[in-house]
Protein backbone atom coordinates (compact mmCIF):
# COMPACT_ATOMS: atom_id res chain seq x y z
CA UNK A 1 0.00 0.00 0.00
CA UNK A 2 1.23 3.30 -0.82
CA UNK A 3 0.68 6.33 1.06
CA UNK A 4 0.67 9.62 -1.32
CA UNK A 5 1.34 12.95 0.79
CA UNK A 6 0.04 16.00 -0.68
CA UNK A 7 0.14 19.50 0.75
CA UNK A 8 -2.59 21.88 0.72
CA UNK A 9 -0.80 23.86 -1.12
CA UNK A 10 -0.18 21.53 -4.14
CA UNK A 11 -3.77 20.81 -3.79
CA UNK A 12 -4.99 24.28 -4.09
CA UNK A 13 -2.14 24.79 -6.99
CA UNK A 14 -3.68 21.91 -8.89
CA UNK A 15 -7.69 23.21 -8.21
CA UNK A 16 -6.73 26.17 -9.58
CA UNK A 17 -5.38 25.08 -12.68
CA UNK A 18 -7.97 22.86 -13.25
CA UNK A 19 -10.42 25.91 -12.94
CA UNK A 20 -9.05 29.16 -14.08
CA UNK A 21 -8.37 29.51 -17.46
CA UNK A 22 -4.96 30.94 -19.47
CA UNK A 23 -5.10 34.70 -19.90
CA UNK A 24 -5.91 35.94 -22.98
CA UNK A 25 -4.64 39.16 -24.16
CA UNK A 26 -7.58 40.93 -25.53
CA UNK A 27 -7.46 42.43 -28.73
CA UNK A 28 -8.17 45.64 -28.98
CA UNK A 29 -11.13 47.15 -31.43
CA UNK A 30 -10.27 49.22 -34.09
CA UNK A 31 -13.01 51.78 -35.36
CA UNK A 32 -10.42 52.94 -38.68
CA UNK A 33 -12.91 51.48 -41.13
CA UNK A 34 -16.03 52.35 -39.45
CA UNK A 35 -14.54 56.44 -39.34
CA UNK A 36 -13.32 56.19 -42.66
CA UNK A 37 -16.49 54.85 -44.13
CA UNK A 38 -18.33 58.30 -42.07
CA UNK A 39 -15.94 60.13 -43.11
CA UNK A 40 -16.25 59.78 -46.81
CA UNK A 41 -20.18 59.22 -46.34
CA UNK A 42 -19.88 62.91 -44.88
CA UNK A 43 -18.02 64.12 -47.48
CA UNK A 44 -20.15 62.79 -50.28
CA UNK A 45 -23.77 63.91 -48.44
CA UNK A 46 -22.49 67.66 -47.90
CA UNK A 47 -21.39 67.41 -51.72
CA UNK A 48 -25.00 66.57 -52.52
CA UNK A 49 -26.28 69.04 -50.41
CA UNK A 50 -24.08 71.49 -51.78
CA UNK A 51 -25.37 70.34 -55.43
CA UNK A 52 -28.85 70.71 -54.40
CA UNK A 53 -29.03 73.84 -53.16
CA UNK A 54 -26.97 75.10 -56.59
CA UNK A 55 -29.91 73.63 -58.50
CA UNK A 56 -33.17 74.12 -57.01
CA UNK A 57 -31.57 77.53 -55.17
CA UNK A 58 -33.02 76.79 -51.54
CA UNK A 59 -31.05 74.87 -49.02
CA UNK A 60 -32.06 71.83 -47.44
CA UNK A 61 -34.48 72.24 -44.27
CA UNK A 62 -33.32 69.04 -42.53
CA UNK A 63 -30.88 65.94 -42.30
CA UNK A 64 -32.10 63.43 -45.19
CA UNK A 65 -31.14 60.30 -43.68
CA UNK A 66 -31.71 58.09 -46.43
CA UNK A 67 -29.53 59.91 -49.02
CA UNK A 68 -26.77 59.76 -46.32
CA UNK A 69 -27.81 56.28 -45.49
CA UNK A 70 -27.00 55.35 -49.43
CA UNK A 71 -23.26 57.29 -49.57
CA UNK A 72 -22.92 54.95 -46.00
CA UNK A 73 -23.31 51.74 -47.85
CA UNK A 74 -21.28 53.16 -50.78
CA UNK A 75 -18.59 54.40 -48.92
CA UNK A 76 -18.41 50.75 -47.49
CA UNK A 77 -18.92 49.33 -50.48
CA UNK A 78 -15.87 51.28 -52.14
CA UNK A 79 -13.45 49.87 -49.31
CA UNK A 80 -14.51 46.20 -49.59
CA UNK A 81 -13.81 46.54 -53.26
CA UNK A 82 -10.18 48.44 -52.48
CA UNK A 83 -9.60 45.69 -49.93
CA UNK A 84 -10.42 43.04 -52.76
CA UNK A 85 -8.27 44.56 -55.06
CA UNK A 86 -8.19 44.44 -58.91
CA UNK A 87 -9.34 41.16 -60.06
CA UNK A 88 -8.42 40.05 -63.93
CA UNK A 89 -11.57 38.30 -65.59
CA UNK A 90 -11.08 35.80 -68.90
CA UNK A 91 -12.09 36.24 -72.66
CA UNK A 92 -14.79 33.56 -71.58
CA UNK A 93 -15.52 34.40 -67.99
CA UNK A 94 -17.11 37.84 -69.74
CA UNK A 95 -18.77 35.95 -71.99
CA UNK A 96 -20.44 34.11 -69.54
CA UNK A 97 -21.26 36.75 -67.71
CA UNK A 98 -22.76 38.65 -70.83
CA UNK A 99 -24.51 35.43 -71.58
CA UNK A 100 -23.00 34.99 -75.45
CA UNK A 101 -21.69 31.97 -75.89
Amino acid sequence: MTAIHTTTTDLGQFLTGLIAKPAVAKQVRSNATASSALRTAWASYREWVIGYEQRQGVAPRRFNRAQFGMYLRNAYLDMRIEKRGPREISLEECLHIAGKN
